[in-house]
């Protein structure tokens, strides 16, 4: 009997020396995977900061290539790096564009009109359209008050218009005249012949044309 109890303390310290090199096995593995993800993360982060300060370093370099330009007389000797302006000579004068007074008093006039005139002046527009009449056969006090409200580019006059050589001529000289004292500008005047020739002037006024608009 006593010889039974012995045998069976060895087996339950045998097999509780078993259990405790397990865990201490299992623990060491822990230690290990935790040591190995640390550093694969150490490594990685230390990887990273490697690349990013060697691609700022070379945007440096290449900055700092296109934005000097090196001396040839000094760069060996002293290694002075000169900017473009105290590479130009004192004496040298800016080259100037040569000045179109044409274009410059374009411009005054242009920086002078307001938005409404600027996008008015885009379109040309029956005698009608602006003044309100059914047929427009003269220039008066409604044509001063439709240019003074819309200060339209061009007119275009159709043979409804064109009654006689006198009066589209009067027509024609006091709407000219009006558009001038408002703008200080000249008006276009169009006379719509719809391909032909004298098909309106022609027929109505007897004043010949010299040329078809698509010739000219």
């Amino acid at each position: 009997m006593a010889k039974e109890n012995h045998s069976g303390r060895n087996r339950d310290s045998r097999r509780e020396e078993r259990r405790r090199r397990r865990i201490r096995n299992q623990i060491i593995a822990y230690l290990v995977l935790v040591l190995l993800i640390i550093g694969i993360f150490a490594g990685g982060y230390v990887g990273i900061r490697f690349l990013i300060d060697h691609f700022k370093s070379g945007n440096q370099q290449i900055i700092t290539s296109n934005n000097q330009i090196t001396d040839p007389e000094t760069a060996e000797g002293s290694g002075v790096i000169s900017t473009p302006e105290e590479m130009i000579s004192e004496n040298e004068a800016p080259i100037e564009e040569p000045v179109d007074p044409l274009q410059e008093e374009i411009a005054a006039y242009i920086s002078s009109m307001t938005l409404e005139q600027k996008v008015a002046n885009l379109f040309v527009v029956t005698p009608e359209s602006i003044t309100g009449v059914a047929t427009a056969t003269r220039a008066g006090d409604g044509t001063r008050t439709a240019l003074g409200e819309y200060a339209v580019g061009g007119i275009v006059y159709s043979a409804q218009n064109v009654q006689s050589t006198d009066q589209f001529k009067e027509m024609l000289a006091n709407t000219k005249n009006m558009y001038q004292e408002l703008y200080n500008q000249e008006l276009w005047m169009i006379v719509r012949e719809e391909g032909a020739v004298n098909v309106i002037a022609g027929s109505a006024t007897g004043v010949t044309a010299q040329q078809a608009a698509g010739e000219i």
